[in-house]
């Protein structure tokens, strides 16, 4: 039997810390529209504002927007201008909202505290490009990064020495 989350955890003690515990309290405080009856515009008008707000994370050695073979956008950001393994990211919002802005600074940090390569996918978004366009976007995105990894500071063998 699946119980809702407000049944699983009443008030929100027991999630991951408090912050998370008072963003799932206001969110059950909202007496918003849902998420349906918003429609994608004015959620990506929402988080596009919560983006801004944000700060924008650490400079790096190299960040630099690119084009797939395909044609589409992605942003990689190195740490150091060294060869380290990479991380396709794929950001949040379940296929409906984000992009390489919304997600910049955790490109960012990711690619500095975990010393690492990032490349970040700005894939295709319903409702205008229906699924399965943006897993479509995801695969050709691999394939393109393991076909391009030693021209942009990738490490082709990062895997084998992890034991992979």
């Amino acid at each position: 039997m699946n119980r809702s989350v407000e049944e699983q955890v009443p008030d929100g003690h027991g999630l991951a810390d408090e912050g998370l515990v008072r963003w799932v309290s206001a969110v059950r405080r909202s007496v918003g529209p849902s998420c349906r009856e918003a429609g994608a515009q004015l959620l990506r008008a929402s988080a596009q504002a919560r983006s801004a707000s944000r700060p924008r994370g650490p400079e790096l050695p190299l960040v630099q927007d690119l084009r797939t073979d395909q044609g589409l956008l992605v942003r990689l950001y190195r740490p150091t201008r060294d060869l380290r393994p990479t991380v396709l990211y794929l950001h949040g919002g379940g296929f409906v909202m984000g992009d390489l802005e919304s997600h910049d600074g955790t490109c960012r940090r990711l690619a500095r505290i975990a010393d690492v390569t990032v490349l970040a996918v700005d894939y295709r978004l319903a409702t205008e490009h229906p699924g399965p366009a943006a897993v479509e976007d995801a695969v050709g995105a691999f394939v393109w990064t393991c076909q391009h990894l030693q021209e942009w500071g990738g490490d082709p063998e990062a895997g084998r020495r992890a034991g992979r």
